[in-house]
């Protein structure tokens, strides 16, 4: 990791300059241990940590071969890619179910 002026260069296999104020110099970017991607914040570090590095998708898709790593993304994939097999009625129908369950 190199500092110079008011920017700051992380080094690995894909070199990064991040441009920072000169305040922001002292809250250095959060750099993977295990393939040095740089996240801004801790907390998507740790997001990256536990479910993508160094791990295969396991969100499979039903209809065709996508793979995903997000319960979201596969659901959002169903929903434009297979509208047919998506039904938001059905979603609806789920939610009210357990608004009544905890009533």
């Amino acid at each position: 990791m190199e500092s110079g002026g008011n920017s700051l260069i992380v080094g690995g296999l894909f070199s990064q300059t991040l441009h920072k104020s000169p305040g922001d110099l002292n809250n250095l970017p959060h750099v993977c241990p295990r393939c040095e991607k740089i996240y801004t914040y801790k907390k998507n570090l740790s997001r990256h940590l536990r479910f993508e590095c160094g791990k295969l998708p396991s969100e499979k898709c039903q209809y065709c071969g996508y793979l995903t790593r997000y319960k979201y993304s596969l659901n959002l994939h169903i929903k434009t890619q297979h509208p047919e097999h998506f039904s938001s009625r059905e979603k609806c129908h789920k939610k009210e179910a357990a608004k009544a369950e905890k009533m």
